[in-house]
Parts: C-alpha cells; sequence; structure tokens
C-alpha cells in the first residue's frame, strides 16, 4: 500500500528530461507542435494525478466506511426521491464523509444498481440519475473510470461554482462479495488547468514574442512546472503520511498483500499480535507465517478465484477463524478483508483482532452454563424461568420428570393449556401475572397431577428476573413438592387433636373450639349448647362381649353422630363411652335455644337408639344426654363441661335414654314450650281456633282503602295467644304452611264477599307471606288457584313479604313476584329499612308499595334519626314510582308529619285497632257515614 502510494505521488513526465540545449533550434520549427505536446502532456499529467487521488480516496472511504455503505443501500431500497432526501441517515453518513474528505474534492455521490444517486452531498441531487450513464454503467459492471470536463455551472454543497474543470472518478461498490453500488467524486481540477493554460500562453508569447530567449523562456516555464509537480507530490506524500498514521494507530492489525500473496502493509498493532516485526515480513509470503497449515490450502484457493473470477467467499464480513503467531502457537482471531484495485492491481487489506481473551471467556462462560444445567437438572425442586414473551427458557430435569412432558415441549411453546391441563394452566399464568405485579417474591401452593398418577401438592416461589437497566426480563420459578410434609403435618395434627379410634376431635381440641365459641358468643350475643353424651350400659357390653366389640360400637355411635350435627358444629370423644356435642349459632331468645337444642339432642338419641349389627350380631343400646346453653353468664370451657355433665347426671336418674337440661328452671321452659307446640299442632289441623282481624288503612282525606289481614290464636284454654308467640314457633316447626295457607284462603274468601257490596269493592286485603310460603315450588299456582277459585279482583288483592326474604334466593324471588304481578296482584315491602335489603334487589323487584316499619314511626316526632329515616324512605319511594304507607301510627302528630313528607297511606292505633271482620264493617260504615272528619 505505501509502495502504491509513492508510486502514482511520483511525476512521470519531467520537462526538463526531454529539453537539451541542442534541441533549441529544432524547437523554432516546432514551436507550435510543443506548445500543443506540453498543454497535452499536461492536461495528461493532471488528469491522472487528480484520477489517482480520487481513486485514492474512494479507497479509503470504503476502508473506513465498508459496512456502513452497505446498510446505507440496503436502508435506501424502494425509497423515492424526497424519501431519500428526507432520510435522518443522510445527516449522519455525510458527516462521516466529511470527515474524511479531502480540501480538492468538490462533491461525493453514491449510486445504487439501478443508476439513482441515494447520497450526494448536494441534496438537490439525491433521488437523481447520473450525467455520464455509460460511465455509470461500466462501473455498475466492476470497472474504476476517470472522466475530466469543463462545466460551466456546477452545483456543489456550497452552492453553484461555475467555470470549472472537474475530475470525475467511479468506483464500483461491493460488500460481502457482492456489487451495492457505485461511488462517484468530484475533484476541483481548475487550479491546476488554469496554471497550464497560463503556463501555455507564457510559453507561446515567449516563443512568438522573443524568440531569441525561447530557451531560456522554456526552461523557466519548465522548471515552474516541475515545482507545481513536487508541490503536488509533496501533499500527496502528506496525505499517505496520514493514512499511514490512521493505520499505524488502529488497534486493530492490518495486514496488506499484494495479488501474489506477499506482505506489503504490516501495522505495529499487527506487530503485537503476530509477534512479526514489519522489516521482517515486508515482501515475504503471508501464508507461511501467519496461516495454519491447514488453513492454506483455503486461503490460496480463495485467492486464486478471486484473482480470476472476482468470486470471494469471505471479502466484506466478519469471519472468526485462527492465525499462527511467530512461536507457531495457534490462537483465534476476529478477520474482515477486503480488496482494493490501483490501476490494474489488486491489493488486499485484512483487519485482525485478537479474540483469545474473549475466546476463553466464553469457553469460561460455556463451563459454567454447562456446571449451571447440570446442577439445575440433578436438583430435588422443579425449576424453571419464562422469559419477558411468555416463552420458557429453562426447565429442569426434575420438574419435566414429575410432570410427564418433555423439556423440547417446553420450550416450544407459549401455551400452556397445550402441556397442562387448562385449569392447572390458568392458575399457572395467574401467579405468573401476580409476580409481575409486586415486587418481592410471590408465593402460591399448586396442586398437580404427577406421573406416578397421584396429586401433588407444590409450594412454589416466583420471582421477578431484571437486566442492569431495571427492565423485567423473565420470571424463575421452583418448586417445591410439600406432599409428604403436609401429610406428616396431617398426620401429627390429626395424632394431637383427634381421637385415633373414632377420629373425631378429642378433648383437647373441644376445649379449644369452646373457648372460641364463649368468645365469639359474647361478642355477638347468640347462644350456643353443650351436650353430654354417655352409652348407656357399655360396660356391660365390654364386660360380655370384649374391649374389641365395645370399640365397634363405639366407631358405629361416632359414624351416627357425624350425621346429626350441623356442618359447622363439632361431635367429640371426650374419652371411654363419652361424648361431646357442640352446638353453635342458636336463636337469640333462650327458649327458643334450648328448643333447638332439644330437637338436635332428640335426634341424636333417637340415631344412637337404633340397633348395631357388631360382629354379626344385633346390639341394642341407648344413650342418656345432658344439655345446657352457652349463655353469658358461662366464663370457662371447664364449667360448661360441668354443666353439661350435671344434665347427664340427671338424664340417668331420671331412667336414662333421656334428655335433661342443667337447668330446672329451662327445662320447665322447654316443656311449656313442647306443650304449646302440640297445642299449635292440633289447632292448625282443625283450624277452628283461628281467625282473622282486619286493621284499617286509610289515606290523607280519612277515606278507608283497605285492610291488613292479621292471624288470632283463640285457644280453648290458654285465651287469645299473641301472635309473637306462635308465629315464630309455627315457622321454626314449618306450620307456617298449612296456617299460612288458610290466612289467605280467608282473606280471599272476604275480598269475595266485598266484591258483592259497592261501598266495600274497592277494599284491598294485604296478607303476610312467610319465606316457607314463598319458596314452595307451587306457591305461584296456589296463589292463583285461590284467586281464581273465588273470583276475587287481583288488584285488590296485596300480598306483604319481608325484607329478610330478600336474603336468600332473591333471583327465584324475583321470578315468583313477576308471575304474580302479571295476573295484577301488588306486592308491599313490610318492615322496609331494617336492614337486611340491597337498593339493587329493590330495583329488580316488581314492587307495588313500601312500608315504613312501626320502629321508625313510634319515635319520628322526638328522634331526628328516625325522623331522616322516613324522609328517606318516602323520598326513595316517589323517586321510583311505587306507593308507601307507614304501619303504627298512633298520635296524629305522627300523622301530620308524614303527610308534610309526602306519605299519605296510614295504618295504626290512631285510627283503629285490628277488628274481627264484624266490628270492621261496623267501622267501615262508620266511617262512610261521617266521610272521614272525625278521622281527620
Amino acid at each position: 500500500m505505501a509502495d502504491a502510494g509513492t508510486a502514482f505521488a511520483a511525476p512521470r513526465f519531467p520537462l526538463l528530461r526531454r529539453l537539451s540545449i541542442t534541441s533549441l533550434l529544432a524547437m523554432i520549427a516546432t514551436a507550435a507542435l510543443l506548445i500543443f505536446l506540453y498543454r497535452s502532456d499536461q492536461f495528461a499529467e493532471h488528469e491522472e494525478i487528480a484520477a489517482q487521488e480520487n481513486e485514492k480516496t474512494a479507497i479509503h472511504l470504503i476502508h473506513l466506511l465498508d459496512d456502513r455503505f452497505d446498510a446505507f443501500v440496503t436502508a435506501t431500497k424502494g425509497l423515492d426521491a424526497q424519501a431519500l432526501r428526507a432520510n435522518p441517515g443522510i445527516n449522519l453518513f455525510d458527516a462521516t464523509l466529511d470527515t474524511v474528505r479531502e480540501h480538492h474534492v468538490l462533491k461525493l455521490k453514491i449510486f445504487n444498481l439501478a443508476g439513482a444517486a441515494i447520497f450526494s452531498t448536494v441534496k438537490e441531487e439525491i433521488g437523481e440519475p447520473g450525467k455520464h450513464p455509460a460511465l455509470l454503467a461500466k462501473a455498475l459492471r466492476g470497472e474504476t473510470l476517470h472522466k475530466l470536463e469543463f462545466r460551466k455551472t456546477f452545483l456543489s454543497p456550497v452552492g453553484e461554482l461555475h467555470d470549472r474543470y472537474v475530475a470525475q472518478t467511479y468506483m464500483p461498490l461491493t460488500h460481502a462479495g457482492k456489487r451495492i453500488g457505485v461511488i462517484e467524486i468530484y475533484a476541483d481540477a481548475t487550479p491546476i488547468i488554469e496554471r497550464i493554460h497560463a503556463k501555455t500562453i507564457q510559453l507561446a508569447l515567449a516563443v512568438f514574442g522573443v524568440f531569441a530567449a525561447l530557451y531560456a523562456a522554456l526552461f523557466f516555464s519548465v522548471r515552474r512546472a516541475d515545482l507545481d509537480i513536487a508541490d503536488d507530490t509533496r501533499r500527496s506524500i502528506e496525505s499517505e503520511a496520514r493514512l499511514r498514521a490512521t493505520i499505524n494507530s488502529a488497534l486493530d492489525g492490518v495486514v496488506g498483500i499484494d495479488a501474489t500473496g506477499k506482505l506489503i502493509e504490516f501495522n505495529p498493532a499487527a506487530e503485537v499480535i503476530f509477534g512479526w516485526q514489519k522489516e521482517e515480513v515486508i515482501g515475504l509470503q503471508m501464508a507461511e507465517l501467519l496461516i495454519p497449515e491447514h488453513h492454506r490450502n483455503d486461503h490460496q484457493n480463495g485467492l486464486a478465484r478471486y484473482l480470476q473470477t472476482g468470486e470471494s467467499r469471505i471479502l466484506n464480513r466478519c469471519i472468526k477463524i485462527t492465525a499462527l503467531r511467530r512461536d507457531g502457537t495457534e490462537f483465534p482471531i476476529e478477520l474482515s478483508i477486503m480488496s482494493i484495485r490501483e490501476g490494474g492491481h489488486v491489493i488486499f487489506v485484512a483487519f485482525i483482532r485478537d479474540i483469545t481473551e474473549r475466546k476463553q471467556v466464553e469457553d469460561v462462560l460455556r463451563e459454567s452454563e454447562a456446571k449451571l444445567h447440570a446442577i439445575l437438572n440433578s436438583a430435588p425442586v422443579g425449576i424453571w424461568l419464562v422469559g419477558a414473551d411468555k416463552r420458557y427458557r429453562f426447565v429442569n430435569k426434575t420438574f419435566c420428570d414429575a410432570v410427564g412432558v418433555a423439556e423440547s415441549r417446553f420450550l416450544a411453546t407459549t401455551h400452556l393449556p397445550d402441556l397442562l391441563e387448562p385449569d392447572i394452566a390458568a392458575n399457572c399464568l395467574k401467579s405468573d401475572q401476580e409476580c409481575l405485579a409486586r415486587e418481592t417474591p410471590y408465593l402460591s401452593h399448586e396442586t398437580l397431577p404427577f406421573v406416578d398418577g397421584k396429586q401433588h401438592l407444590l409450594e412454589i416461589t416466583k420471582t421477578k428476573l431484571r437486566d442492569s437497566a431495571g427492565a423485567v426480563t423473565g420470571i424463575i420459578g421452583v418448586a417445591i413438592d410439600i406432599t409428604g410434609r403436609k401429610q406428616a403435618e396431617e398426620d401429627l395434627h390429626t395424632l394431637a387433636f383427634y381421637d385415633p379410634l373414632t377420629q373425631l376431635p378429642n378433648r383437647r381440641l373441644l376445649i379449644d373450639r369452646l373457648k372460641q365459641v364463649l368468645v365469639a358468643n359474647a361478642r355477638n350475643k347468640r347462644q350456643g349448647a353443650l351436650l353430654f353424651i354417655d352409652l348407656d350400659n357399655f360396660k356391660s357390653l365390654n364386660d360380655t362381649q370384649g374391649h374389641d366389640t365395645g370399640d365397634l360400637l363405639l366407631i358405629e355411635a361416632a359414624a351416627r353422630l357425624r350425621a346429626c350435627v350441623r356442618q359447622g358444629d363439632t361431635a367429640a370423644r371426650l374419652g371411654g363411652d363419652e361424648f361431646i356435642v357442640l352446638i353453635e349459632d342458636l336463636d337469640a331468645d333462650e327458649a327458643t335455644a334450648a328448643a333447638q337444642t332439644e330437637a338436635v339432642g332428640e335426634k341424636i338419641r333417637s340415631a344412637l337408639g337404633q340397633a348395631y349389627l357388631l360382629n354379626g350380631h344385633e346390639y341394642h343400646s341407648t344413650a342418656s344426654i345432658g344439655a345446657t346453653l352457652l349463655r353469658g353468664d358461662i366464663k370457662t370451657a371447664d364449667e360448661m363441661l360441668r354443666r353439661a355433665d350435671a344434665g347427664l347426671y340427671q338424664a340417668k336418674a331420671g331412667g336414662r335414654n333421656t334428655l335433661r337440661f342443667f337447668d330446672p328452671a329451662l327445662q320447665a321452659l322447654v316443656m311449656a314450650r313442647v306443650a304449646m307446640e302440640n297445642d299449635l299442632r292440633s289447632a292448625v289441623a282443625g283450624q277452628e281456633q283461628f281467625l282473622l282481624h282486619y286493621q284499617p288503612q286509610v289515606d290523607s282525606s280519612g277515606r278507608m282503602i283497605g285492610s291488613e289481614a292479621l292471624v288470632r290464636w283463640q285457644h280453648p284454654e290458654r285465651g287469645m295467644v299473641s301472635p309473637a308467640k306462635f308465629i315464630p314457633l309455627a315457622e321454626e316447626t314449618g306450620l307456617i304452611l298449612p296456617l299460612g295457607h288458610w290466612v289467605l284462603t280467608t282473606a280471599c274468601q272476604q275480598l269475595a264477599t266485598w266484591a258483592t257490596r259497592p261501598e266495600m269493592a274497592h277494599l284491598t286485603v294485604a296478607v303476610n307471606v312467610s319465606a316457607k310460603q314463598f319458596s314452595l315450588p307451587n306457591f305461584v299456582e296456589e296463589v292463583l288457584a285461590l284467586v281464581d277459585y273465588f273470583g276475587v279482583n287481583p288488584a285488590n288483592l296485596k300480598l306483604e313479604i319481608t325484607e329478610s326474604m330478600l336474603l336468600d334466593n332473591v333471583d327465584n324471588i324475583i321470578v315468583k313476584m313477576t308471575a304474580l304481578k302479571a295476573r295484577g296482584i301488588n306486592f308491599s315491602l313490610d318492615d322496609f329499612g331494617t336492614g337486611y335489603s340491597s337498593l339493587s334487589y329493590l330495583k329488580r323487584l316488581p314492587l307495588y308499595q313500601l312500608k315504613i316499619d312501626q320502629s321508625f314511626v313510634r319515635d319520628v316526632l322526638i328522634d331526628p334519626n328516625d325522623a331522616a329515616i322516613a324522609k328517606t324512605i318516602v323520598t326513595l319511594s316517589q323517586s321510583m314510582g311505587l306507593a308507601v304507607i307507614a304501619e303504627g301510627v298512633e298520635t296524629e302528630g305522627q300523622r301530620d308529619f308524614l303527610a308534610q313528607q309526602g306519605c299519605h297511606n296510614y295504618q295504626g292505633y290512631f285510627f283503629s285497632r285490628p277488628l274481627p271482620i264484624e266490628q270492621f264493617d261496623a267501622f267501615a260504615s262508620s266511617m262512610r257515614s261521617t266521610d272521614g272528619a272525625r278521622l281527620m
């Protein structure tokens, strides 16, 4: 490379060598010819110099920007002129070219294979075809061409230049062995040409003006020209020096060879890499010094193939190969080779980087990765890595073997349902999202089926992975099979808290639950109960049949106990043949709670009294049961057990096979309730003891608009029994169903009677319907059958439901209400505002009326809260288009307050108590005669 640069910088046609004193007389005759020859010679010489400088600049650019040419040409494919000029990469490319542009270069262009300018230092020409298509076509075929021409106008980056001699060079661009375009360089040859013109004129004047001094003038003129050439040569040498400095300062080794394979360039970095000094290797065959023997044939064949056909497999791309040091050691390098044509010669420049250390690091990393994979695959836990794209990057052998899915299948898909069951896959994806949403590791427990056919419980920890910039790159998961540990924990728990024979809770667990119930009951004001159960004559069975038979009886008794108690209650074995049943969440009313306890106790006593089949023999046993309520005055679990034990003592003293409460007074209360239940059953069966009272409902004008039917129980011995006593009992025992049917039938019959009397035909009857009635599958058919049977106007029948009914199966209630509403039957929501209903349900219910509960009406004049609630109910009714009525109106002030708020329908003692039908008819007649004036 240095020799080539020096060669084209040296003068080739020095005129002083052609002239001599003896030619002076001949020049007189041939002056004109000499002047012409001089001018032509200068033109040819400087044209060639300019061409070589252009070519050298092009080679320099190709060397520095080889990769960028290809990237730039590729990036401009398919772009039109406007898009090319707007391409932001042009400015960057232009700035790069500017750093290596010589002062004599006017303009640079790059043409693509189609002959269009994809880059120019004059952006207006980007996208335009070349001015010399023939030269451009030859350059595209691989030739380097030059042209010197005169331009009257020349467009440059600084604007239009006039009267310029422009030296143009077209040099093909290649990358990776393929031709990608042409680079065109415009050099300003005007100063040189102008000097040639001036010198020619001077020569002509000297020859024809002063013939005598022709030789002297010619001598000095030629001498001057030689000095100019020397100056140009000096500049070329300086440019060569700059290039040399660049090569010598390069961090990578730069090695140049000629077409024969001899070294012509060897920079300091190459000296360090290979261990040879430049002066030792220049002129020697590179293959014998730097290329390992097993690569030499490939090198020589590739060199010959390129020189013959221009085909290359390694030019203009980066490859990894091995090289040879001076000491004979072979080492890895990264190699890029480019070819440069100078005139008719080809030289090759190789850029070499020693990657020994990098290769060692890569080998260490690969070894470390192999060790890590081995460790992870042998770990007794499942480990996997998921990338940010949800694709699995690694799954260890333990996990793959456990779930029966090959690692290749994990790595080949991002769709987990293809590998795992859909619900398991959904849980995995959900836990991934949970992990990504938090900064700390996410811990979860999943159950997965393993290849052994069993369900295994896994403790899974998922942690986000981040790169050095903090961006999330994936999730690493670790799964530990805790099935055995969980089973061991459960076994320990069972041994500690459960009876090994019956599998019922033992005394320790029972005491713990008793303490919890005590605390909960004190906080929630609820009742609970404790049943102390002892198997009668169990000792005799053990003594006569043996302990094995006794154990069988205990096991069967425990199974029967479990079947008798509700979910949430506790059946436990205290020891021997003693069992405990803990009943929770009983009614707050003590009498009701006692009745519920007795019902459970009798159910247990009956179940334990059934025959047992033990070892093929039938055995009969009974049980004595002591009961106590868990009331607020009981402070400790031991006290509860003592009271239940005292009740058991009373049961055994009473003849066994019975149930006794600890408290004699409570026992009497239970017996009284049982007696009332028996009387209620008799009354419902006969129905003669029940009657309906009707409480008038009036509007703000004092006109009666209807009534509410209220059932009464006229007991032959107890007298009139309050509904507050027998209605809850009827609800609990299920007797509310026949009683409710009787009330509905009687009310419809009364409507039919009023329909025959014009003055009473407009009256409505409101009938309370219990939740159990409403839940009957045929409730709608039952109501419609009564309406049709008695022929009553459905609009006059108003069914009152309570908010508590909406707690369960509200959708089914809405369906039934809608069916009855479609026949014209209206609904009133009783006790509204007492705390159960949701406004979202209220919007869906086909209601006609809201009823303000008497608990709000009672203190509406003295309690601002009750007044606000009443006002809110009225406002809510108006906004939803519902009627509103207030019950429990007992004073004129209450009536007037409600009227001011917009409530104009009332019911209460201020107007009338509930009346038997005869008194109700008389009351209605009196209201018509006074036209309501008395009430208003």
